[in-house]
């Protein structure tokens, strides 16, 4: 076998990796290339995930490979690899409530949309993180459930443990076809301590980080995949009913 190929630093890696190999007809040989890819989401663009035809220049779109031989191959049309760069956004919406359970609590259901806007397939996880005012605690376990979509791969419904700021894995390792979308669909009961909580906090702040985000709080943190973290948080303010009397007569 030929030594171990060093990779030029050029922006275009040839690298001659076989070399005056034998090879007997009718036998056929074969080479496995394994490369590890870096994405700096932050200056690429989105249109080069995509794959390109190589014009021998450097930049051939998506996670692009191709070979060069000698002219003993004619056919050239299967002598490049590439496959896209998978692109998944991930955001929050409240998609109902909140309802008054007439008990002093209250049920908000959110919406978690997963949509791979890319060229290639990808996973991605989920951390779900509840972050209401102070004064408002979270009623027993929230519950998740698969909207639908593509296909639950990896994530089983049901209750989960509210970790507060820390926020709770919900979504793990989940596969998303080039151009899919899914949903899951978290709900959680909250229960407001009118004689602590402050009435400003019953509308909603922007997360900043810290514990007590104000009204019915939930966000999202997912990996580096989500470039749009704006939709990542889903927030609705506590009704707040003020009900007075006064002597109308006499």
């Amino acid at each position: 076998p030929p030594p171990a190929p060093t990779v030029p630093s050029a922006p275009l890696f040839r690298t001659l990796i076989v070399h005056d190999d034998g090879l007997e007809a009718p036998c056929t040989d074969s080479w496995i290339v394994t490369v590890v890819f870096d994405l700096d989401r932050a200056t690429v663009d989105v249109a080069d995930l995509a794959c390109d035809a190589n014009d021998g220049v450097a930049g051939g779109g998506g996670l692009n490979n191709l070979v060069e031989t000698n002219n003993v191959d004619d056919d050239e049309t299967n002598d490049e690899a590439c496959i896209g760069v998978p692109q998944i956004e991930v955001s929050k919406t409240v998609s109902s409530g909140p309802v008054d359970n007439g008990d002093g609590t209250y049920t908000v259901t959110y919406t978690v949309t997963a949509a791979n806007t890319g060229c290639g397939p990808g996973t991605y996880d989920v951390i779900d993180i509840l972050d209401p005012a102070a004064g408002i605690s979270v009623v027993g376990d929230p519950t998740l459930a698969y909207g639908g979509g593509e296909t639950n791969d990896t994530t089983p419904a049901g209750t989960f443990t509210a970790a507060g700021g820390t926020g709770t894995l919900i979504v793990d390792d989940e596969g998303l076809v080039a151009g899919g979308t899914e949903t899951w669909i978290v709900t959680v009961i909250f229960d407001i301590d009118r004689a602590t909580v402050d009435v400003a906090d019953l509308a909603c702040d922007p997360y900043d980080g810290t514990a007590g985000g104000g009204g019915l709080n939930n966000l999202i943190e997912t990996d580096n995949t989500d470039d749009d973290e704006s939709n990542d948080e889903a927030c609705i303010g506590v009704p707040q009913r003020e009900v007075s009397k006064t002597v109308t007569r006499g």
